[in-house]
């Protein structure tokens, strides 16, 4: 019974105190965070997580990285929201990390001391036992702070159970790692994200000129030294002091310095995360920060499998304590001040002497190293952007030294800029050792004669000069992926026999390559192939079966004569341009084929109708195909396929339809530009767009256009007769456009221009959906566009959008004729009152730049009166 009195005077006095260093904290937080932009924004994702109405315990976490301001905006919340609590605490582990005892026990006593102090405001608060906490604040309405947790055991030593606490209590755990708020069974966390480039300009201006915008003459400079922070508040609020009161020639004077090297401010605190790590872990930050920035997570996992047992287990640690940043597609991102961090960590390994280094990144060190031949065992990985220097001279020798070279990575972000790569006595020597080989421009006509390529992954070696690889058979187990896309020197690939693992290949602008290997059909793995513009292409090899291929190339592969039979197992297959006579019957073995093109082919005269068999067949184009004729495509009897979405026949001269339209069922048909075409037949029940522009010679249609959702498209089709418009202009469908200076005479209410006002009937309108068919005519134009129509009635207004996504030349002004819906439902204003009114409509049409088209006039037409839906 004492203890109990003992412990209420004890939280009375700990509440009087708290309450005063709230209320000081709420006094001085208008000054104290005036300047910390985007505030409102953090608090308010806050506040919806603390859910402060509720009484139920719950424990938060903010999640970021460091420097991101975590810290500042728990405060600025600390001081918001303490006054709806009895005790408050906000505690900084830094202190308890300096002090704490050497033996587990004592060190979780000094931790709830440390915090009970804090609550209490007392200073010299002493417990001797574990159970201190729960017993002081079971009854207690507290909100609690942690800041910098780094450890499992801290936060069950201070905030082990819910119950440990009064209701409505709250405690808020800020940290770098999402782990150990996930391990505590913390799931409402908040991840606080980099402010905007607007708002990280505000930032920095704030503390380089006191100010929320910079004074003339400094947005530019102001602009780069905030992409320089990386938009990282703790970069820029560093940055910003420094240069503050600086005049403008200072300011370019500490721009490069900025640039290039790493604050020790900064350096300090980004530091204590890369010291946290697992020595594993550390290492793949500076894999990362030196060689893989931006790359994928398969990347790394292909790559660096023999240096980790598990990567994608490292690199979910990692972006656990915020120090990469992994997108739902697998991207990596490094900040570029923890990625200067890793590089400046590994030039201190030996800052005079960088060929004894792990990783060599720096332009001058890497040009130094191989024009002098100074690299060692120890180099690991080189990486280099060859558009930072103009020449590029490399000893023939320069790598003989480093045979432990596991990446080498030469290129440029500048695209066409190419770099003199100077190797005036060849190359000795490159790593066996060597997994990544990315060499763009590659100055050389054959690899080393001593290269022996046993642990290459990849090997990409853009634009080269090489006119072969390597000669012989090659023990190639490792090799997964290998692009020597514009080599335009290349004549003929290598033995692949042992390439057993190859998954991409791209030899796409290779213009002399002429033939592949016959041992390409070993390659059992390969998914990707590509070969577009290899116009000295002539055959491929024939009896084999890449069972794992889902994507062939061949595009421009203009001395290509016949099909490709290369797998059954091609899901995407581009044949554009090539001189293959025949789409062959065994077209049906290729299974699993969705898309099909072949646009350009001029000596396709033949297409199986075994193509209707394909049940996974999604697309076709077989678009400015001049040698095809109207019995070309013959038709199938069979069963037919409903998967076909989509067929593009445009820009063919043939007079009529092919007679497959019993056989193939598509939504979207393309028939533009076939200005032979005299008339269209009965056309499929499927079809939902329907595309014949520029069809000059097009004059009747047969068959009915009753699909509520089927599109019409009928540009520049200036020869259509009067029963087909009529047939076209009464068609039931979405939309429909075609040529016209007039509105149909059944459009009695029109108007010039695009505005119109239309007096609706004597009719109830309560509860009711209107239904209407609009007119309007719209001049000539170049490119897509979109259309529709603004409703605006009893004060709301509703739209009806289309768009026309072909870019057309209309040479005289066109008709387009729509159907949309107005309702009344939600109107508020009372059902006696909606019996008579007006509907204003206001039409548009705007082309790809948003540009406004003229309308030179417009109509509707009421056609029905339905029960609302609701």
């Amino acid at each position: 019974m004492i203890e109990k009195v003992v412990l209420d005077v004890s939280n009375k006095l700990g509440r009087t105190a708290s309450v005063d260093v709230s209320n000081e904290l709420r006094c001085t937080s208008s000054t104290d965070f005036d300047g910390f932009v985007g505030i409102e924004a953090h608090l308010a994702n806050m506040n919806s997580l603390l859910c402060l109405e509720s009484e139920e315990v719950k424990m938060v976490g903010i999640w970021g990285p460091s420097g991101i301001g975590k810290t500042t905006i728990a405060r600025f919340l600390f001081s918001e929201i303490s006054s709806e609590f009895q005790q408050t605490a906000f505690v900084e582990l830094a202190s308890f990390r300096c002090n704490r005892p050497l033996d587990e026990y004592g060190a979780k006593v000094y931790l709830q001391q440390l915090v009970l102090s804090e609550i209490f405001n007392q200073t010299d608060k002493k417990i001797n036992h574990l159970g201190a906490m729960q017993e002081r604040l079971k009854d207690q309405k507290v909100l609690i702070i942690l800041d910098g947790v780094d450890d499992l055991e801290q936060l069950e030593t201070v905030a082990e159970d819910n119950s440990w606490f009064g209701s409505g209590s709250r405690i808020i755990v800020i940290i770098n790692d999402s782990h150990l708020l996930k391990a505590h069974e913390i799931f409402d966390i908040y991840k606080v994200g980099l402010p905007s480039k607007k708002q990280a300009l505000r930032m920095f201006c704030q503390y380089a000129f006191g100010q929320k915008s910079p004074p003339a003459g400094f947005m530019e400079l102001a602009t780069e030294v905030a992409e320089s922070a990386g938009n990282l508040p703790l970069g820029l609020k560093v940055f910003g002091s420094y240069l503050r009161g600086m005049h403008k020639e200072e300011w370019l004077k500490a721009l490069p310095r900025l640039r290039e090297s790493l604050d020790g401010q900064i350096e300090s605190i980004l530091r204590f995360g890369y010291d946290g790590l697992f020595e594993k872990d550390k290492a793949l930050f500076l894999y990362i920060s030196c060689l893989f920035n931006h790359a994928t997570v398969e990347d790394l996992t292909r790559l660096l499998t023999s240096c980790f047992l598990d990567v994608k287990i490292g690199l979910k640690r990692l972006a656990e304590k915020c120090i990469i940043d992994i997108s739902e597609h697998g991207n990596i991102t490094m900040h570029h001040l923890q990625q200067r961090l890793g590089r400046e960590i590994v030039r201190r390994e030996c800052i005079h002497e960088p060929g004894k280094r792990r990783f060599l990144v720096d332009c001058v060190d890497i040009c130094n190293v191989l024009a002098e031949n100074t690299g060692t065992r120890r180099v690991l990985g080189i990486s280099l952007d060859m558009s930072e220097t103009k020449e590029l001279l490399i000893s023939e020798r320069g790598f003989n030294e480093m045979y432990n070279l596991q990446f080498l990575k030469f290129y440029t972000k500048l695209g066409d800029n190419e770099v003199k790569v100077l190797l005036p006595h060849g190359l000795d020597f490159l790593s066996h050792n060597l997994r990544l080989l990315h060499w763009e421009r590659f100055p050389l006509r054959c690899m080393p004669s001593n290269f022996i390529p046993k642990y290459l992954v990849e090997l990409t070696m853009i634009a080269s000069k090489l006119e072969e690889l390597w000669s012989g058979i090659q023990p190639l187990e490792c090799l997964k992926c290998v692009n020597l896309r514009s080599s335009l020197d290349l004549r003929e690939m290598p033995d692949l026999t042992y390439a057993t693992n190859l998954e991409t290949l791209d030899l796409g602008g290779c213009s002399s390559l002429m033939k592949l290997p016959s041992s390409i059909g070993h390659l059992h793995k390969l998914k990707d192939l590509d070969m577009e513009r290899c116009i000295s292409l002539e055959v491929l090899p024939t009896g084999i079966n890449l069972e794992s291929l889902d994507y062939l190339n061949l595009n421009g592969c203009s001395r290509l004569t016949s099909f490709p039979e290369i797998s059954r197992s091609i899901s995407d297959l581009y044949l554009d341009g090539t001189a293959i006579e025949e789409v062959p019957w065994w077209i049906e073995n290729i299974s699993g084929l969705s898309y099909l093109s072949m646009n350009g082919c001029n000596k396709l005269r033949k297409i199986s109708p075994n193509i209707s068999k394909l049940k996974h067949l999604v697309e076709v184009d077989f678009s400015e195909c001049k040698a095809l004729t109207e019995d070309s495509w013959q038709n199938y009897h069979g069963e037919i396929s409903t998967s076909l979405m989509k067929v593009n026949l445009s820009g063919n001269s043939f007079e009529r339809l092919p007679d497959t339209w019993t056989s193939i069922q598509p939504k979207d048909l393309d028939l533009g530009n076939c200005i032979n075409i005299v008339s269209l037949p009965e056309l499929p029940a499927s079809l939902s767009i329907l595309t014949a522009n520029y069809c000059e010679s097009l004059e009747s249609l047969h068959g009915s256009f009753h699909h509520r959702h089927m599109a019409l498209q009928f540009i520049n089709c200036f020869k259509l007769n009067h029963e087909a418009r009529e047939f076209i202009l009464h068609s039931d469908c979405a939309y429909a456009i075609l040529p016209g200076g007039e509105l149909p005479a059944y459009f009695t209410h029109r108007a010039d221009g695009n505005f119109l006002t239309f007096t609706l009937p004597r009719i109830s309108l309560s509860r009711k959906i209107l239904t209407f068919k609009a007119c309007m005519v719209v001049e000539s134009r170049v490119s897509w566009f979109d259309f529709g129509v603004v409703s605006l009635f009893r004060g709301r207004d509703d739209n009806k959008y289309f768009s026309c996504s072909r870019n057309i030349y209309s040479k005289r002004n066109h008709l387009i004729i729509f159907n949309f819906e107005l309702s009344s439902d939600g109107v508020n204003y009372p059902p006696a009152e909606l019996n008579h009114s007006d509907v204003q409509f206001e039409f548009f049409c705007l082309d790809h730049t948003k540009e406004i088209r003229e309308i030179k006039e417009c109509g509707v037409q009421l056609l029905e009166v339905s029960p609302s839906l609701g």
